[in-house]
Order: C-alpha cells, then structure tokens, then sequence
C-alpha cells in the first residue's frame, strides 16, 4: 500500500521521515508521495491533493502544545465536532510520551496528524495501525526483540474517545 507525508510548518523533516518510513515498512506501506506546506492557507489544497493520490496520509506538524499545530486546521475543515475541551468527537487519539496525535478516518482513507517529533511519532504511529490493518487489509508484525509483547505496547499507545 502507498501513503503519503505532508509537512506542515515541520522543522525535524528527515528524521521524522526516517522513523516513518521504518515502521511503514514493517506493515509493507511505502511512502509514493511527499508534499511540504509552509503556509495555514495552502494546508487544505496539499492535504486533497495527497487524499486524491493515496488512501493513508501522515502529516507532520509542530507541535510547541500537547497536539500539533494543524490538528485544529484539519478538524474545521473536515467538520469534525469537537467536545467541550476542544478535542474531536468520534476520532482515535494517539498518545506519545508528551504529546497527542489522532487518527481521522473515512470509510477507505486514513489521516495520521503527528507532531514533529520523531520519539513521539515512534510510540504514536503502533497504535493506529490495528484500527488501519483492519481497513487496508495491512498484516500486523510480530516484534523480533524480547520485552513487552507487541499487542500490549499496541493498546497502551491507544485510547478510544
């Protein structure tokens, strides 16, 4: 399967790429498409533009918050409804050791949003990947190192809201 990354006012580019694309692998996806956005007002016509060309898009963002930055962008555009703290309804949240990153689901398209933080996006980026095997058909790996088995470090990365 083919995804694709956009950057949104993200600085740690290369290693968030590197740590992507090292566990993409493990689930057999590939990055086909990479697209960069420096401004708010170009942030929709990127993000349709890699939803026209692949099913699973991951956007990189900052995030000097506890979410990144273009999380609120995408939830306005998207009309996704929001609860009283302002977090969206109805949409998978990931949590990193400081951060929090979400996964926004269509009926056979995925978005990642991640901050630009390649440890965070490490710990994030499991735990939406039971709900995406489901969707795309994706095989879930076994890990190959000894410690904590995968299916318990699978769900502590995930939290249903």
């Amino acid at each position: 399967m083919n995804a694709g990354i956009l950057y949104f006012q993200a600085h740690r580019t290369l290693h968030c790429e590197q740590q992507i694309i090292k566990i993409l692998s493990l689930y057999g996806i590939t990055i086909a498409e990479t697209k960069i956005c420096t401004r708010q007002e170009d942030l929709n016509s990127c993000m349709s533009k890699l939803l026209h060309a692949v099913p699973f898009v991951l956007t990189v963002s900052g995030a000097p918050d506890y979410r990144p930055d273009c999380a609120p962008l995408l939830f306005q555009t998207l009309r996704i409804p929001l609860n009283d703290k302002g977090e969206p309804k109805g949409v998978l949240r990931l949590h990193g050791a400081e951060k929090t990153g979400y996964l926004i689901e269509s009926t056979d398209q995925a978005i990642a949003v991640l901050p630009d933080l390649p440890e965070e996006i490490t710990q994030m980026l499991p735990g939406s990947f039971e709900r995406l095997a489901l969707k795309f058909g994706l095989t879930v790996p076994e890990p190959e190192e000894p410690g904590e088995p995968f299916k318990i470090r699978l769900e502590n990365s995930m939290n249903h809201n």
